[in-house]
């Protein structure tokens, strides 16, 4: 967690520990990586610029799903949480940048899953 977070900006990776803090294993959703491509799709309809963050947010959002932790060992557990919190992040609207109010609305989204996926491809 402190590797995902040490690669965000301040106001990105306040969100994220909320979000995380937050989180637990009552609030999934039955597709969390599917959840948040359909959010990065409504949202990419808002502008060119969402549109570009979308493509690449999406593209980290399927990497992740086939590289998905399985959860059997302790880090594995972790890092399915880590995965799982940043699909959650995408979903949340109002996060440090609002994904409809501000153009750069999807900038903090596409950071937490280059994140995730760092942390992910480093294990």
């Amino acid at each position: 967690a402190a590797q995902l977070v040490g690669r965000l900006r301040e106001p990105g990776a306040e969100s994220f520990i909320s979000l995380l803090e937050r989180f637990d294993d009552e609030d999934t959703v039955t597709d969390p990586v599917a959840a948040a491509i359909g959010h990065l799709e409504w949202a990419s309809r808002l502008s060119e610029r969402r549109r570009a963050r979308a493509v690449l947010g999406t593209a980290r959002l399927n990497w992740i799903r086939r590289h998905m932790p399985d959860g059997r060992s302790t880090a594995d557990k972790v890092l399915r949480r880590l995965a799982i919190a940043g699909c959650y992040y995408v979903l949340e609207q109002s996060d440090a940048l609002h994904d409809a109010h501000d153009e750069r609305g999807l900038d903090d989204d596409v950071a937490v899953l280059e994140a995730v996926f760092s942390v992910l491809r480093s294990r």
